[in-house]
């Protein structure tokens, strides 16, 4: 008997589910790879729906990922799905392709906003990358008072090294 051909459509919304609740979980392929016993380069595939992912690789997922392997399979949210918020998320920083440890922890801390759109997620983003700004701007206050408040006193010109030539 000759195995039947997976649909390609079926295969990218799974890939989909599955790199979404990865998203979700804050795990990259290499941790869930690693987790599951799987190539991250395989993962990879199954997540663009170019491979079909086998029986135990699916629940391995499925237990990893907190979700059932039912709603991997079938979508139906009423079989173990992530909150709603959580997909929300998890499209937002695959759309705007973050990578970064303390923006993707800091959207995770913010995913109990209710029903986020797009607009709060980017309006959540834009606070801390500036709040960030601020943080890891020098601090001048010990300047302020000297001369004159709002002028930064200059530095004496280095003169050149007379010894090199």
């Amino acid at each position: 008997m000759a195995k039947q051909k997976e649909d390609p459509a079926v295969l990218a919304a799974i890939g989909e589910r599955i790199a979404n609740a990865r998203v979700i979980a804050g795990l990259t392929q290499l941790e869930l790879g690693t987790e599951i016993k799987l190539d991250p380069q395989a993962l990879s595939k199954v997540e663009r729906g170019l491979h079909a992912a086998g029986s135990m690789t699916l629940l391995r997922i499925a237990q990893v990922l907190g979700v059932s392997a039912d709603w991997i399979l079938t979508g139906d949210e009423s079989r173990g799905a992530p909150v709603p918020a959580y997909e929300s998320l998890a499209r937002f920083i695959i759309a705007q392709g973050i990578t970064d440890p303390a923006e993707l922890a800091y959207l995770h801390q913010q995913r109990f906003l209710g029903e986020p759109d797009d607009n709060t997620w980017m309006s959540c983003l834009a606070t801390f990358r500036a709040t960030r700004r601020n943080k890891n701007a020098p601090d001048r206050s010990e300047d302020l008072g000297k001369d004159s408040p709002d002028v930064m006193p200059l530095k004496a010109p280095r003169k050149p090294n007379q010894g090199a030539r």
